[in-house]
């Protein structure tokens, strides 16, 4: 299947963009401190609007909003739909943004990964360890193949492992 731009034109895919060899219309693969899939910039020279995920804004918080082609050029749309992706509030009071694999705090900088030893972490788990509170995970697995239970907290910026008996 062959894809078209919204002027007929064929789409040619470049290094570093997708364009539209009739009108010129270009979709960058890398903008706004993201990177474009090659389905979304189709979509995008095709004439459609979509919500992209992910974008970095200047203060390293992201956000996701809607995304168009106008007069050849990629637009962002910023309307009562668009949502940032802040998760909550961290004990610093910073913002806590989603990144990729993990969530930070955009003030005291503490990230946790989604993953952790073998489990990964819900999303009400991740919420108090940026509180402060504890959380108690069950059944974790070592490298060795040793099961154990433990108590993950922060410790200043690290997130400190105590094992339960």
């Amino acid at each position: 299947m062959e894809n078209k731009c919204q002027c007929g034109g064929e789409i040619k895919e470049y290094d570093m963009l997708f364009e539209c060899i009739e009108c010129k219309a270009k979709v960058w693969k890398r903008s706004f401190g993201r990177e474009f899939k090659t389905k979304e910039a189709m979509d995008l020279l095709s004439g459609k609007v979509i919500v992209a995920c992910g974008f970095k804004g200047q203060n390293g918080s992201f956000y996701d909003t809607k995304v168009q082609l106008v007069n050849g050029e990629v637009i962002l749309i910023f309307d009562e739909e668009t949502k940032s992706t802040k998760i909550c509030t961290c004990e610093c009071r910073g913002e806590v943004f989603k990144i990729p694999k993990g969530y930070k705090c955009k003030d005291c900088k503490k990230i946790v990964w989604e993953m952790f030893v073998n489990r990964e972490l819900k999303l009400n788990e991740i919420k108090k360890l940026f509180k402060g509170e504890p959380i108690y995970l069950k059944n974790l697995r070592s490298k060795k193949g040793n099961v154990f239970d433990a108590e993950i907290y922060f410790d200043g910026k690290e997130i400190e492992l105590e094992y339960i008996a």
